[in-house]
């Protein structure tokens, strides 16, 4: 069984191993970034005879905290294979303090971890061999979308300053507001997002403009050989033009002329079909995503019922 060692810091061949994989969720980089836009903490699950591991991502939950193995996406680094023997070695740092419990999300695209502590599921939807892919691939809808966007003639520009940034989040908050969502995620975290696709290869950050005002924005993500869509909004007054629809085609071809071999739209709420279909319609099948769920805190009951009322609320 494997033996690993736990510790707030990146240990030694931490980074190395991240770009020797072309890994982006796991690096310091991405970690820095979860650290300086949350109440987040992360500690690093390393074995050196393996040179792999894996970043575990702690949240504060209101007074409770809860560790993911992997965030936004789970998934192991280097020579390690096995989520099992890791999570049976858990051992926190020194100090720090002890989540209610650890999840571990594994996508629809990922090999079967044969775990069997209880689990989540939700639709998951992926195009799974992006190199046959082709705009031809997806809807006539959407297809028509996308001529639509470029008879429009909408710019795409990366977002790389803080003023792109700010545009951003008020693009994602009228978004969030107008589908009555939760506003999960801060100016802070924008503004970190945007700089880090400055510095980083595998991150991007899209911007639609028309007569130089941007209306619509997609943040997207190349992990290994897999693509994930992380984040969108549009302006409202914009939708005839379909920015959105330009924008993902864009995400699209650049992680698979980047090498990518799957998109992963990533997992859905159970209770928005709509927006399963709308992934379904750039060519993408829709399987299970499960989320594990390891306890870990004898106050882990108190914590589920917390999180059952904030949902019950309808804050997602």
């Amino acid at each position: 069984m494997s033996r690993y060692v736990m510790s707030k810091q990146p240990p030694d061949g931490w980074d190395q191993a991240c770009e020797a994989g072309g890994r982006l969720f796991p690096s310091t980089a991405w970690q820095r970034l979860l650290e300086d836009s949350f109440d987040c903490m992360t500690v690093y699950a390393w074995d050196a005879e393996r040179q792999g591991g894996a970043a575990i991502s702690i949240f504060r939950a209101g007074p409770f905290r809860v560790a993911y193995l992997g965030f936004p996406v789970g998934a192991l680094l280097g020579g390690v294979t096995d989520y099992a023997s890791l999570v049976s070695n858990w051992q926190l740092p020194s100090g720090t303090p002890l989540p209610a419990c650890i999840r571990i999300p594994v996508s629809s695209l990922a090999p079967d971890p044969q775990l069997t502590f209880p689990a989540t599921r939700t639709p998951e939807t992926a195009i799974a061999d992006l190199g046959s892919w082709s705009l031809q691939s997806a809807s006539k809808n959407i297809r028509r979308d996308v001529r639509k966007a470029a008879r429009a003639g909408l710019e795409c520009t990366r977002a790389l300053s803080d003023e792109d940034a700010a545009a951003v989040y008020r693009l994602y908050a009228s978004t969030i507001t107008r589908n009555r969502g939760s506003m999960r995620y801060t100016p802070a975290y924008f503004e970190q997002l945007v700089r880090l696709s400055g510095r980083h290869e595998k991150l991007r950050v899209l911007v639609a403009r028309r007569d130089g005002q941007p209306v619509a924005f997609n943040a997207f993500a190349l992990d290994g050989v897999h693509g994930y869509y992380l984040h969108g909004g549009m302006d409202r007054d914009a939708r005839d033009h379909r920015p959105g629809a330009f924008l993902m085609n864009e995400a699209i071809r650049w992680v698979r002329d980047s090498g990518g071999e799957s998109f992963n739209f990533l997992s859905s709420p159970v209770d928005q079909p709509s927006l399963v279909q709308y992934k379904e319609k750039w060519g993408g099948t829709t399987r299970n995503h499960f989320t594990y769920t390891v306890r870990l805190h004898v106050a882990y009951p108190l914590f589920r019922v917390a999180e059952w009322v904030y949902r019950k609320a309808g804050w997602r």
